[in-house]
């Protein structure tokens, strides 16, 4: 017998309406009618709040392919959230260049690292090019946290590689290279999440 029947069975054995056992497990009345129709499983702690209520087992209430899908749906979704934390940390980290004595300038014939909110020796338009690139990416930090999709992964990409470029172009080397460091980080963790 499949979870959604058995779940269905024990609300009526029972004697008690889908929104008095939704009350009983503090889930809405759609998240019950959603499992007992099939379309949907509980999560792992509302199962157990299901079995505890019901007094059976949680092994009682799936069979064994229930139980390793929603072990593996449960994996699916720990694991995307931490790589979606970890991909949102290396494009928030990159505010970094904006404060790190990485860029290069020419001071009478020395050249010296400097902070890029302190550099004089370049023109502003270039300034301004560096400091688009870098907010931009730091930007989609921020909206990979608020909301992580796969375009967003694709645009973090997409400029953080933009950046790498004006500054290997620019001949910013250090500059460049903390980016390129940044951009094999994401490119890992898209690779270990697929």
């Amino acid at each position: 017998m499949e979870f959604a029947n058995k779940l269905q069975e024990l609300r009526k054995n029972k004697g008690i309406t889908q929104d008095e056992l939704a009350s009983a497990l503090f889930v809405s009345r759609a998240a019950v009618s959603k499992w007992e129709s099939g379309r949907g499983y509980p999560n792992i702690g509302s199962l157990k709040d299901i079995a505890t209520y019901f007094e059976v087992t949680v092994d009682s209430l799936l069979s064994g392919d229930a139980v390793l899908d929603l072990a593996q749906q449960e994996q699916k979704q720990k694991s995307e959230g931490i790589t979606r934390l970890l991909f949102c940390t290396v494009d928030l980290s990159s505010v970094l260049l904006l404060f790190l004595p990485l860029f290069g300038e020419n001071t009478g014939g020395t050249v010296i690292s400097s902070p890029l909110f302190l550099l004089t020796s370049i023109a502003g338009y270039i300034k301004g090019l560096y400091s688009a690139c870098i907010v931009s990416v730091v930007l989609c930090g921020f909206l990979g946290c608020i909301y992580f999709s796969r375009h967003i992964k694709t645009v973090s990409v997409a400029l953080h590689i933009a950046t790498v470029l004006v500054f290997i172009l620019s001949r910013q080397a250090y500059a460049a290279a903390l980016t390129f460091i940044l951009l094999a980080i994401k490119s890992v963790i898209l690779i270990r999440n697929k």
